[in-house]
């Protein structure tokens, strides 16, 4: 799904949280066990946390610690954009952007998986 840069996905963000209702709590495990395995396939990633922060503008955060050779930010967006996102997803639109944290990268997530409800969240890979 789309990359877009982060004055467009704020743009779609609030678009979603304006017109859509957030997706139910009960329906988040299937999404957060197939993002943890895709975040986690390449053996670059690991999942340290994952949350559920009740807050429409980020609804599920991933903490992940870089465990590859290189811990440059720069490694760290293109492994994220190349793997993102999760087939729980690629049922509806889905929209994100990279951000640079002081070392780290994270990766923010907007997504309509089933229509009429929104998803949103971030993932924060440090080295």
């Amino acid at each position: 799904m789309p990359y877009v840069h982060k004055p467009a996905f704020e743009q779609t963000k609030t678009q979603y949280l304006r017109r859509l209702r957030a997706l139910a709590y009960k329906e988040f495990a299937e999404f957060e066990r197939q993002a943890v395995e895709l975040l986690e396939s390449t053996g670059l990633i690991l999942v340290q946390k994952v949350r559920k922060t009740g807050k429409p503008d980020s609804m599920v955060d991933f903490s992940c610690q870089w465990v590859g050779l290189s811990p440059a930010p720069h490694e760290m967006e293109q492994t994220l954009k190349r793997l993102w996102p999760p087939q729980y997803l690629l049922k509806g639109q889905e929209f994100f952007t990279t951000v640079p944290v002081d070392e780290a990268m994270s990766l923010i997530y907007a997504a309509e998986p089933e229509e009429g409800r929104f998803l949103t969240g971030r993932i924060l890979v440090q080295p």
